[in-house]
């Protein structure tokens, strides 16, 4: 499920996506350091959103108010 979405918004102009699939950022860091997170997108040029796509975030609920923009 994963790689099909990872290509889905890799095929969208308006969103970056990181070049390694399943990042695990927010759910392995206890304080994140945002700009080591935005430095995972490096083909950012032009786009509006990044999009991490790992799925373990679903399971832990105190990761999505932590999220921010790049």
């Amino acid at each position: 499920g994963t790689t099909w979405i990872q290509h889905a918004l890799d095929s969208d102009s308006r969103i970056c996506t990181s070049k390694e699939q399943e990042v695990h950022f927010f759910d392995r860091e206890s304080v994140p350091d945002f700009g080591v997170y935005c430095r995972i997108f490096t083909n950012c040029s032009g786009c509006s959103a990044s999009a991490d796509v790992t799925p373990d975030y679903i399971d832990a609920p105190t990761i999505l108010p932590t999220v921010r923009f790049c």
